[in-house]
């Protein structure tokens, strides 16, 4: 007797999401069948811890409800903070982040700088929080902010 086969509708054709800088701490998630590999990085980029993932069918079906509401389908390709105080040559010291999406037919590749949808300042954005917030729960509540 053979098991029935088991649906992967739920998984993506694509998932790669980053956030942060070298002056703070950094994270990163990326779909590599059948795990999720997650990354975080300390001030420079040092201190580099790697885990692989399985998340469950619902944290998936969960994490896809989530980018629905928020809208992430629709997000634009860059958001970039202005500010005229802070010269380019210096180096920003705003979190970076970028996010490559791919499920159900429906794709999003959207990046920033110390901005995000919905807002010039990142840490102003609820859809962007929303994000971090739903890849968190899908990582098993590992950091992502």
């Amino acid at each position: 007797m053979s098991l029935p086969e088991q649906s992967s509708a739920h998984l993506p054709e694509l998932f790669e999401i980053f956030i942060g800088s070298s002056r703070g701490h950094s994270y990163g998630a990326c779909w590599d069948r059948p795990v999720v590999i997650y990354e975080s990085f300390g001030p420079d980029f040092e201190g580099r811890e790697q885990v692989e993932l399985a998340p469950s069918r619902a944290q998936w079906e969960r994490f896809w409800r989530t980018m629905d509401e928020i809208g992430i389908w629709q997000w634009a390709e860059r958001y970039e903070q202005v500010s005229p105080f802070e010269p380019t040559e210096l180096g920003s010291a705003a979190a970076q982040w970028s996010v490559a999406l791919a499920h159900d037919g429906r794709q999003v590749c959207s990046s920033g700088t110390g901005a995000g949808p919905g807002s010039a300042d990142l840490e102003e954005s609820a859809a962007f929080d929303a994000l971090l917030e739903a890849v968190s729960r899908l990582l098993g509540s590992r950091n992502f902010v």
